[in-house]
């Protein structure tokens, strides 16, 4: 069976809302056999300055879409991210963000994960996405959120990005406490059956040493950056997210305005860069 790896993913007003997608870009290209972006209509030149980033770069593995999905749907990030899966070429799937990174040196623990994913009943993994606050030397942990899980291993055929069908209502939007509209899905809107990929004491009873332990020696999981700087992320919130997600929601909501919002508690970690 074919080892190649589709690594997916999205951008839109990249410039405009600082997003470093040139390292994005690079970790993504150096790790995967083909990644599929697809680029939605932005505000910015984020779609010539991708296109010259490839070009510059010489990457030919690199398929870019061009998307015109409207940001008043309520379902546009989902979308998005299911207009790049069902352009992959490959069975084996990984869906980063641009703000996220995978390590490189962990390549061979991906490919050992996919071959035990393809003699399994299950499509996809629940794999842990570390985020990282201030430096890449802490990471978030306190009560509200500390063990973070989501889709980025998974098997292409029979899945889809979308809104799990329980958080889609009549009016077309998404109850925001059930759905990003990105989850993994079949094409009913069924959630696709995935177990964690972590050992069972640590899902039921969260443990940081053991937790670390695990990643560093066994497991795989991706860097989130979303919350690297605190000035950049409030920007982000303010100029873009913000409006999204009442989009979504269908109503205002609250998310975080001022860095003081932003103040999570942290620990420090030793695992290894993406670079």
């Amino acid at each position: 069976m074919d080892k190649s790896i589709s690594l997916y993913s999205t951008a839109f007003n990249v410039i405009k809302c600082k997003f470093d997608y040139s390292d994005a870009l690079t970790n993504f290209c150096n790790f995967a056999e083909e990644v599929v972006l697809s680029v939605n209509t932005s505000e910015d030149n984020t779609l010539e300055a991708i296109q010259q980033w490839k070009k510059d770069n010489k990457v030919e593995h690199l398929k870019i879409l061009e998307t015109n999905i409207s940001y008043e749907s309520p379902w546009w990030d989902g979308l998005l991210k299911n207009n790049s899966l069902q352009n992959c070429t490959y069975e084996r799937c990984i869906q980063c963000d641009l703000d996220e990174r995978i390590i490189f040196c962990h390549k061979d623990r991906w490919l050992y994960y996919f071959d035990r994913l393809e003699k399994s009943k299950f499509k996809a993994y629940l794999v842990p996405s570390v985020e990282v606050i201030g430096d890449m030397k802490s990471i978030r942990w306190d009560k509200k959120k500390h063990l973070l899980f989501k889709w980025h291993l998974h098997l292409k055929n029979g899945t889809y990005r979308s809104p799990v069908k329980e958080a889609r209502l009549l009016n077309g939007c998404i109850d925001i406490l059930k759905s990003d509209t990105c989850e993994l899905t079949d094409k009913d809107g069924n959630l696709i059956e995935s177990p964690f990929l972590l050992p069972d004491f640590l899902v039921k009873k969260p443990n940081l040493q053991e937790y670390l332990k695990f990643l560093d020696e066994q497991g795989i999981f991706c860097y989130h950056l979303g919350y690297l700087d605190a000035s950049n992320r409030i920007f982000r919130n303010q100029s873009f997210w913000s409006r999204a997600w009442e989009v979504e929601a269908g109503r205002p909501i609250e998310i975080p305005m001022h860095e003081s919002q932003l103040f999570y508690p942290t620990v420090e970690i030793n695992l290894p860069d993406y670079k």
